[in-house]
């Protein structure tokens, strides 16, 4: 398993990369859907910053307050492959449009960039907490199993990577590069 700051920097380096390429759209591009079921890039930024938010930082909270709870849960075959690669299996997830898991339509590309810069600080946050949490307090994962909180903290830049496809697929519909 990687040290904290480790994956700290790799997933600093995703958003990065995620911001950088912000620049790229123009407004109307942001919101362009390929089909009505299909998410624009805007949907696919907003996904990953709520995710990071409510999901995985609400996660890894819940961890660090724990006192060595579900200690003999374990991830499943899944999360035993993703984190041994330390990715997600390159594969495309499907579900159906739902109001919880479909995001909205972001407000605007700038609302977007100040919440993701944000996202920063706050996993840089977690640097101390992280350190000495203890391994056996560990919540679940609806695909993966059992997580700690620093598998918690990793599944961020592991999510971050996996939507790149998503966003390559996006870029080549939307004509960008």
């Amino acid at each position: 398993m990687k040290s904290p700051s480790k994956t700290y920097s790799r997933t600093e380096e995703l958003i990065e990369i995620w911001l950088e390429n912000l620049s790229k759209y123009t407004d109307e591009q942001f919101l362009r859907k390929p089909s009505e079921e299909s998410w624009s890039i805007g949907q696919v930024y907003e996904h990953l910053i709520r995710a990071t938010e409510f999901l995985h930082f609400g996660q890894i909270k819940q961890c660090l307050q724990m006192n060595g709870s579900n200690a003999t849960e374990e991830k499943n075959i899944k999360g035993k492959i993703s984190y041994t690669l330390g990715m997600f299996l390159p594969v495309k997830i499907k579900v159906p449009p739902t109001p919880g898991y479909t995001p909205p339509q972001p407000k605007s590309k700038k609302d977007v960039e100040e919440r993701m810069k944000n996202l920063i600080p706050q996993l840089k946050g977690f640097l101390p907490l992280l350190e000495t949490a203890n391994p056996n307090n560990k919540t679940a994962h609806p695909g993966l199993g059992y997580l700690n909180a620093h598998e918690w903290y990793q599944i961020i830049g592991m999510h971050f990577h996996h939507h790149l496809r998503q966003k390559s697929r996006l870029d080549k519909f939307l004509g960008v590069h």
